[in-house]
């Protein structure tokens, strides 16, 4: 899905996106063994971000992304209530506590040092919090909140300043999706 700078515009885009798919006869639905209409997945999460990484609002304010783990975390209903079908450890999306059972005291050590620091690096944030927003694995693509496109060290090409909230699955059609047209 194409960026959106408010939410009308994400609203015009979604629209046009599956009256596009209509057309060309795709589907943006499947179903279930019992006839349930579920999204077909692999996609369409919420991702924020900046134009560029030193517009992005995550690696400028960290503390940003510290609190929207923090909140998510602390309330736990919201995981259930937007991952669709699956939820848990081995989920396509687990949350931080689902990894291992000492993740959130290491990542309260993490945000102690987030928050000691004046201009954090972008590079710095990537590296206190890579390993505990990952699934048991250890994949980081694989978590409520991917910071794979945030600042990886690893691959320059994808320091984009972005964070996918891959816990939100969107529906199979657009007028479920964008319910609330603010």
């Amino acid at each position: 899905i194409h960026p959106a700078q408010n939410w009308s515009e994400l609203v015009n885009i979604t629209n046009i996106l599956y009256e596009e798919a209509r057309l060309t006869r795709l589907g943006t639905e499947k179903y279930t063994f019992d006839g349930r209409t579920v999204s077909t997945g692999g996609g369409s999460h919420i991702t924020i971000g900046g134009a560029t990484p030193s517009e992005s609002p995550l690696l400028r304010r960290p503390d940003l992304l510290k609190s929207l783990i923090s909140f998510w975390q602390n309330h736990p209903s919201l995981s259930y209530l937007f991952s669709g079908e699956f939820v848990g450890p081995t989920s396509q999306s687990p949350r931080v506590d689902e990894a291992r059972n000492d993740t959130l005291y290491e990542l309260e050590i993490a945000f102690t040092q987030l928050e000691q620091s004046e201009n954090i690096e972008p590079l710095l944030v990537d590296r206190l919090l890579r390993n505990f927003l990952i699934d048991i694995s250890g994949n980081t693509h694989r978590s409520a909140f991917c910071i794979d496109k945030l600042y990886p060290v690893e691959n320059p090409r994808l320091q984009l300043g972005l964070l996918e909230f891959r816990s939100i699955t969107m529906s199979p059609h657009p007028q479920m999706s964008l319910a609330v047209n603010l």
